[in-house]
């Protein structure tokens, strides 16, 4: 494992420290997103900007990628995303996979999580399999989570706590 670590340091983390341009959020946010800078509504503009900003990675989802990267800063393939049309507890699932990254140039590879969620067994059951793909390909995994307040199940004293993970 640490072997993923260290390449990641060495791709994306060259001056010791990293920033990353996350381009992620337009399934999940849909076009608002981009109302008050509509040049950012256009991928071939955020590559230029990464590129010229001196950014060391980008992060797109899946349909981006295969349309618009361009080799030109490394890459980190968002593999699972949700919209914002759905009310309900947040659930995450997979529209991408490890292999299919590596075939659109990756560097790296991203999962969000939101534990407390209702769904947060079948996002973790989904990130195993999807550590283990990484790791049979060699690829850094970065997983992005969000945790949901969830009421503690002790009848004497309810409170709210934070989920972490670890």
């Amino acid at each position: 494992m640490t072997a993923l670590i260290e390449k990641f340091l060495k791709v994306f983390a060259r001056r010791g420290r990293s920033i990353i341009l996350a381009y992620d959020h337009g399934i999940e946010h849909g076009p608002t997103d981009f109302l008050d800078n509509p040049d950012s509504a256009d991928p071939g503009y955020i590559l230029k900007l990464a590129r010229e900003a001196g950014f060391d990675g980008v992060v797109f989802q899946r349909g981006i990628a295969e349309k618009y990267y361009d080799g030109s800063v490394p890459l980190i393939v968002k593999l699972n995303g949700k919209t914002n049309l759905y009310n309900g507890e947040p659930i995450s699932v997979a529209n991408c996979t490890v292999e299919e990254a590596v075939s659109l140039g990756a560097s790296a590879v991203g999962y969000t999580i939101y534990p407390g969620s209702g769904y947060e067994w079948k996002m973790f059951e989904e990130l195993a399999r999807i550590k283990r793909e990484a790791v049979k390909f060699d690829m850094p995994l970065i997983v992005w989570s969000y945790p949901r307040v969830v009421r503690s199940r002790t009848k004497r004293r309810r409170r709210l706590w934070p989920m972490r993970p670890g």
